[in-house]
């Protein structure tokens, strides 16, 4: 018996720390059966790393979360769970944040600034990522909408010790102001405010969209309305812990296999880099 499944008995309290605890939880909520007998949990602690998170299949954690979702019948909307306190526990290198984000472009034309390997392997400062023409892109975590669909939780913490949680200022706003609403409220996500203490914010890139650098934008022959938005990094506060240009590669061995070669554009992405996520390291 594996430890999360001996806590789940014994404590009423689930630890999800890794990808087989993952696992056990879904087993706890995939059926009527299995979601009555969870009903004896009181705690859900989360543990969330955003490396290794990237590496593993997330399917199993998304698909136990959306089955404590409210459930609406005609006027009447019932909880799943009697979940009193959730914990997330966040402490890795980088940052968590609400939104995968993708390098996407990182070349049209000849780059004279320096190689993209030396880019995506975290080698360039930021003051000479400001010339070098890219763009990345991001889309919300499937994990988000699952933690921010749960409700009637009337506690929401964050792992303090032995560090602060690594968790994006702008998405812990939300999981607090979201979590402990009532169950009717389904589909209410109020929106950060931006004007939160919590640290780790990072205003101006918690939402989906195309981020590009001041080169980018610069360049004249590319047409900065191409995919319907501009987005001019080089206006955010330079002083910024959190930018564009202090961004970097989450996935870093696979960046090792970006070669000096023949240019290329989205379409044309080889298929080992289609993938890379980047970040900002805390």
């Amino acid at each position: 018996m594996n430890k999360t499944v001996k806590a789940y008995g014994d404590n009423q309290v689930l630890h999800v720390r890794d990808h087989a605890d993952q696992v056990a939880f879904y087993n706890m909520v995939k059926d009527d059966a299995a979601l009555e007998k969870f009903q004896e949990i009181r705690k859900l602690v989360i543990h969330l790393d955003a490396r290794q998170l990237m590496l593993s299949d997330e399917d199993r954690l998304v698909m136990a979360l959306n089955r404590l979702h409210p459930l609406r019948e005609g006027v009447n909307v019932t909880n799943p769970h009697k979940i009193e306190t959730i914990c997330f526990v966040v402490d890795s290198d980088i940052l968590f944040t609400r939104f995968n984000y993708a390098l996407t472009s990182p070349t049209i034309y000849n780059n004279k600034e320096g190689r993209y390997s030396e880019l995506l392997n975290n080698k360039v400062a930021p003051a000479k990522k400001k010339k070098i023409v890219f763009q990345v892109t991001s889309t919300e975590k499937l994990i988000a909408p699952a933690l921010l669909g749960l409700r009637h939780i009337k506690n929401v913490t964050f792992n303090t010790n032995p560090r602060p949680c690594k968790l994006e200022g702008g998405f812990r706003e939300m999981l607090e102001l979201t979590l402990p609403c009532i169950p009717a409220l389904i589909g209410h996500i109020p929106a950060p405010s931006h004007q939160s203490l919590h640290s780790y914010a990072t205003v101006g890139f918690d939402r989906e969209g195309n981020f590009r650098s001041a080169a980018y934008n610069a360049d004249p022959n590319i047409n900065p309305y191409e995919d319907g938005e501009q987005f001019d990094a080089a206006h955010i506060d330079p002083n910024d812990r959190y930018t564009l240009y202090n961004m970097v590669a989450i996935n870093k061995q696979d960046s090792d296999k970006m070669k000096d070669g023949p240019l290329w554009e989205n379409d044309n992405m080889p298929s080992e880099l289609q993938d890379l996520h980047l970040g900002w390291k805390v």
